[in-house]
């Protein structure tokens, strides 16, 4: 949907790319922060013994990495309408994959054994969120922010129009983050164990 309204602005004229990308971010972020409360409530209202408290924890700790990716994805897909698509693999192939991998080694040190890989995901993913949307901007020329107003009437339209394919995202958005809650570690840890680090 993205691409449609950036090319809807570029081709007419009549509202700037850049508000296009403002517009989608705001909604973006309605939806993944809506969708993290329902998650937070549901992992914290859990009857005891549905499941384990770290599990519990790990859920709680990595919402916020739920809003940052789906952004992430945002700003990268407006690089790639503009064909860049090298910003694409720098952000998520070099810098959220180092950054991730730096954190836990910071975080260890630190002694944040318990929550280091939920974490330094979100460490990463935020590293990358604040590449795409420097690179972003820098090849839209700017996003004109002081001159943006919101419509309200056009951003509901967008919503009504993005509802279908809203849902897959955030799901394809949140999915890397999965693989740091304990039940679904199980093979990370085990490879950090082989290399000495603990699996705690």
């Amino acid at each position: 949907m993205l691409f449609k309204w950036l090319d809807a602005g570029a081709k007419h004229g009549s509202r700037p790319a850049g508000y296009a990308l403002i517009d989608a971010l705001l909604l973006v972020s309605l939806a993944s922060g809506l969708a993290a409360g329902v998650i937070a409530i549901t992992a914290a209202a859990a009857p005891v013994g549905s499941m384990g408290e770290s599990t519990r924890l790990a859920i709680l700790y990595l919402l916020p990495a739920v809003v940052l990716q789906a952004l992430l994805e945002v700003f990268l897909a407006a690089t790639r309408w503009m064909e860049g698509m090298r910003y694409d693999v720098v952000a998520k192939s070099l810098i959220q994959a180092l950054v991730s991998i730096a954190a836990i080694g910071v975080l260890y040190v630190l002694g944040w054994r318990a929550v280091g890989l939920a974490w330094s995901y979100i460490v990463g993913t935020g590293a990358a969120l604040a590449y795409a949307s420097i690179a972003t901007r820098t090849r839209l020329g700017g996003l004109a922010l002081r001159s943006y107003r919101p419509r309200p009437r056009l951003l509901w339209r967008r919503l009504k129009g993005a509802l279908p394919t809203t849902g897959s995202d955030l799901i394809d958005g949140s999915t890397p983050g999965l693989i740091f809650t304990p039940s679904a570690s199980s093979s990370a840890r085990m490879r950090l164990a082989s290399m000495g680090w603990p699996a705690r």
